[in-house]
């Protein structure tokens, strides 16, 4: 597939690669600097084309009458490895978007309820500041009630450890300009290990 679009500077239509949507490039007729789209944007009309990669030709020769295709320079094309690991990042960086979306949601469902069941008022705060022997019975009523809430942790934390793994796998194979890569691993690393961590305890405690 290609991406037709028109250049902001000199009007002549290019065309390129659609794995170059998103970059900028030098128009071959004019030599500005230009924003590559994401889709077509020119309606199809002439068969002059601008082909990412190769030599571009002389500035005196190019020209709106040109009938052989031009070129943009785009820099180096990525290889499979590195849109693999593009690809792991995003992934990566969803499933960090998930994770903390699951364990704030949880969190703070489960505390409305303590709540409630300690007849505390969410909005006005209408009774005084609980014990810690009465947040606890709170807790456990909670627990047994709602016993869905259990799943919520076991969600986040899944999708932290898929996370994490998308993301060290993304490191590995491009590790230049991967910030989604490195948010990855920071949010789902720490995510994943208080997770473990809270597993750990809570079998020592029985």
């Amino acid at each position: 597939m290609s991406i037709q679009f028109e250049c902001p500077s000199c009007s002549q239509p290019i065309e390129v690669d659609d794995e170059y949507a998103g970059q900028t490039a030098a128009c071959p007729y004019c030599r500005k600097v230009v924003s590559i789209p994401s889709v077509t944007t020119l309606a199809p009309r002439a068969n002059t084309a601008a082909r990412p990669m190769g030599p571009a030709l002389p500035a005196e020769t190019a020209g709106p009458s040109d009938s052989a295709p031009l070129e943009l320079h785009l820099g180096p094309k990525l290889t499979p490895r590195q849109r693999a690991a593009l690809s792991y990042a995003n992934y990566g960086l969803i499933c960090s978007a998930l994770t903390v979306l699951i364990f704030a949601g949880t969190i703070t469902y489960e505390l409305v309820l303590v709540l409630r069941e300690l007849g505390v008022d969410v909005v006005t705060a209408s009774k005084s500041a609980p014990t810690r022997e009465e947040i606890s019975h709170a807790q456990e009523v909670v627990a047994k009630k709602h016993l869905w809430l259990a799943a919520g942790p076991l969600g986040a934390g899944f999708f932290a450890i898929v996370g994490l793994a998308l993301g060290i796998a993304s490191l590995r194979g491009r590790r230049k300009s991967n910030w989604r890569a490195i948010v990855t691993v920071v949010i789902c690393g720490m995510t994943s290990f208080c997770w473990v961590g809270g597993m750990i305890i809570q079998i020592a405690l029985g």
